[in-house]
């Protein structure tokens, strides 16, 4: 069922945005797009009761204090990035994971099909809005 969440949500963001233009459907909790400096990730993410969007920062392996390091410069703009989003975001960052994760977090996940067209349309609306606050600060990064 996930696959097919998929699908549609990647037929409806064709025609809004091409963010995830060369994203496949996949079995999987999760789909994304790399960003073009390496380590920086989009993700759509779907569980059977909410859903998200999030930037993924993550350098590689023995790079978590990069990570950590570019996730502090980028929470220096958290009133920025949030303003120009539209709202509150979550600003994660796990000791002990390699990742941090800036995402916004909805209601409604995969296993309600009737909702889909609803929740698709929010993810994609969010995922262009993350990507309108905070790309401007990655590509700023000397990185």
């Amino acid at each position: 069922i996930r696959r097919q969440f998929w699908v549609k949500l990647l037929e409806t963001a064709k025609e809004k945005t091409k963010l995830h233009a060369h994203t496949l459907p996949s079995d999987s909790h999760s789909i994304g797009q790399d960003l073009i400096k390496p380590g920086f990730r989009y993700n759509y993410v779907a569980k059977e009761q909410q859903s998200h969007v999030e930037l993924v920062i993550d350098r590689g392996n023995g790079k978590e204090e990069e990570s950590k390091q570019i996730f502090k410069t980028l929470h220096q703009y958290k009133e920025i990035i949030e303003k120009r989003f539209g709202g509150q975001l979550e600003w994660e960052t796990a000791d002990g994971q390699r990742g941090c994760r800036i995402k916004k977090t909805i209601d409604g996940g995969y296993s309600d099909e009737k909702k889909w067209p609803q929740i698709h349309a929010n993810l994609i609306d969010n995922m262009i809005n993350l990507d309108k606050a905070i790309k401007v600060h990655i590509t700023k990064l000397s990185i």
